[in-house]
């Protein structure tokens, strides 16, 4: 393969923990299988960086690998040979981006041009999407979330808004909290739930992967209903009794290997290697 892919799943829970390190094993996977470079981005945390600090750091490192600061260590990497790849809360970035990017392509030329290190640049669509166990619906209000909770790992409530959840400087208890990653009352944006929206017209192909058992299984099947609604080429898989991020988490199964080799197999195809 002679593109890139952009990870930028950084594989952050949640958005509000973890690291790249945590899930350096999966990236180099997905590096060996593609045969491409893998550029896992670490970006801000909430609750000490609220929406939309998260996606303006996944902008800002898409438009950094599309136009390069002076000085950097690495070549520009050509849009249309670039994937973008995530799983849970970094889907939920990746999704968002594109959305973004999406608009950006509405304005006029010079109203989607903007300077970047100096130069002036455009943000062009990248060739593809792929995602495993996307968090598209940051409301947990779709079915699936209240039914598949006997063989998920994850809890109806986020930990953070579990009672008696620890308080400290970074979320202190006054103001009264609503939720980590943003305003209560931006739960249902474009940006922060992507299940919401409804045109994704123009968008590159995109391939998913869940667990039928996974919590968030539905935000994921509307995303992608939604997407092929508006003409998206989607490819969609889905695996029977498997929980959420069971390649991450049970990656000696075979049926997290397959998905692997689906995900690579996807991530080539796109970029058209």
């Amino acid at each position: 393969m002679q593109g890139h892919v952009i990870d930028l799943s950084a594989f952050i829970g949640a958005g509000i923990f973890s690291s790249p390190a945590q899930y350096r094993a999966s990236s180099v996977r997905l590096a060996k299988l593609t045969g491409a470079r893998v550029a896992s981005i670490e970006y801000r945390l909430a609750p000490s960086h609220t929406f939309p600090a998260p996606i303006l750091d996944i902008l800002i490192a898409y438009a950094s690998l599309l136009y390069p600061p002076p000085g950097a260590s690495y070549p520009a990497v050509p849009a249309d040979q670039s994937i973008l790849a995530g799983n849970r809360a970094c889907a939920n970035l990746t999704l968002g981006l594109m959305k973004f990017l999406l608009e950006l392509q509405k304005l006029s030329p010079s109203g989607a041009t903007f300077d970047f290190h100096g130069q002036s640049v455009t943000l062009p669509l990248p060739a593809g999407l792929a995602i495993v166990s996307g968090w598209c619906d940051q409301c947990d209000s779709l079915p699936s979330w209240h039914c598949n909770g006997e063989t998920d790992i994850l809890t109806v409530l986020q930990a953070a808004c579990m009672p008696g959840h620890p308080t400290d400087s970074l979320w202190p208890a006054s103001p009264p909290r609503e939720v980590p990653y943003c305003v209560a009352a931006t739960l249902d944006h474009e940006l922060v739930s992507p299940a919401a929206v409804e045109d994704w017209t123009g968008a590159p192909p995109m391939w998913f992967a869940c667990g039928c058992e996974e919590r968030g299984v539905d935000e994921n099947r509307v995303v992608a209903s939604q997407a092929a609604k508006s003409g998206v080429m989607v490819i969609w898989n889905e695996y029977e009794a498997m929980p959420h991020e069971f390649p991450i988490f049970l990656s000696a199964l075979l049926q997290s290997q397959h998905l692997l080799q689906l995900w690579a197999a996807a991530c080539q195809a796109f970029a058209g290697g």
